[in-house]
């Protein structure tokens, strides 16, 4: 055997040496659970992947379906039908229309949130008729006051049990729900203004002793009191025009020669511009509240009188009995749209009022 020999040879036993067994069975055994284990965890990350692409899109769809919960009903149906239907709870609603009877007292129709025709909704024993009537912001409730000079009885309806809140026996006129539904302002019978606490039924002066509204003819006996949307302030009118104060009697506007056109309706959702009449130039302006700034707010075409706001645009009662229907405009009176025909017959539409939101942020 040669030197080359040897040194091979010594070579392989060095290395036969160093060599270790190696299990393949397990190893192969290994490999398919990694495998699974991966396909498992990318199937994991593409199923939850898709219920997030799932989620985002419900919401779309109930976005686009219904307006959330900070936005304002901008899309009513084309055409408010009334029902044959009659209930004390038929939940909560969009819109309220009440239309004077033609053989009897005003009835009042409201479209439930979930849709359909529009229901009557029933009187009570306490207020079997009443002289005015207002829906809550967020939809759940309706407030109305009895149709007696002698009684003044007035009452908070929940829509969603039929349930009424009769404010601790308390009396007055021109009720008006704050729109997170805590505080009822109204008028005494010393026609001064009082806050009444919806739950307990306590009451305290309002920011201050203003004077009644009186009616115009324009803008409506009861147009004087407003609440902002946030509860925080109050337009209430006073001796000439109107004045903006907050709950505890501060003064934050005055507004000469002007009266709030339909309570708190005639806030802007943002509580900047409130929509006002002004009884000396037979006109109505619209105010920034920020600014002290002012612009005509010219009627459309045979638009009668405006309602308050749906989202930027202002909604005006339109047309005469068998032909009414709420038209928007900007904030100048111009570009008109159709909102919704009432389609109520030939009874004249004494008031309507809507919910700002569908879902509703006020406390129960």
């Amino acid at each position: 055997m040669t030197a080359l020999e040897d040194q091979v040879r010594a070579t392989l036993h060095d290395m036969a040496e160093e060599a270790q067994p190696v299990a393949l069975l397990p190893r192969l055994d290994e490999q398919p659970q990694v495998d699974v284990r991966q396909r498992r965890l990318v199937l994991s990350g593409i199923a939850a992947a898709a219920a997030v692409v799932l989620a985002v899109s419900s919401l779309l769809v109930l976005r686009l379906d219904r307006p959330s919960i900070v936005e304002p009903v901008d899309h009513p149906p084309k055409v408010f039908r009334l029902s044959g239907v009659t209930a004390p709870d038929p939940g909560r609603a969009d819109l309220a229309v009440t239309v004077a009877g033609s053989h009897g007292p005003d009835a009042t129709f409201l479209l439930p949130s979930t849709g359909g025709a529009a229901i009557r909704l029933t009187m009570s024993e306490r207020v079997p008729e009443s002289f005015s009537r207002h829906l809550s912001t967020d939809g759940t409730r309706l407030i109305r006051q009895h149709n007696s000079t002698l009684s003044f009885r007035v009452e908070v309806v929940d829509l969603r049990t039929g349930a009424a809140n009769q404010l601790g026996d308390e009396r007055g006129y021109c009720p008006q729900l704050s729109p997170d539904n805590r505080t009822v302002a109204m008028y005494d019978l010393d026609d001064k203004l009082a806050l009444v606490d919806v739950r307990s039924g306590d009451v305290r002066p309002g920011p201050r002793d203003p004077f009644p509204p009186s009616p115009d003819g324009i803008s409506g006996y009861c147009a004087g009191i407003g609440w902002s949307p946030d509860s925080g302030s109050i337009v209430v009118p006073v001796a000439k025009g109107s004045v903006v104060a907050d709950v505890r009697g501060r003064m934050l506007h005055r507004l000469p020669d002007r009266r709030a056109v339909n309570n708190s309706m005639s806030w802007s959702p943002d509580g900047r511009l409130i929509l006002l009449y002004d009884p000396g130039a037979v006109r109505f302006v619209v105010h920034d509240l920020e600014s002290g700034s002012e612009s005509v707010l010219e009627p459309p075409g045979d638009a009668l009188r405006p309602l308050g706001w749906a989202g930027s645009r202002v909604v005006w009662l339109a047309g005469r009995p068998g032909d009414q229907r709420l038209v928007t405009t900007d904030q100048r009176g111009a570009d008109p749209r159709t909102w919704t025909n009432l389609a109520v017959g030939s009874r004249v539409v004494e008031t309507v009022t809507w919910s700002q939101t569908l879902a509703g942020t006020a406390r129960d």
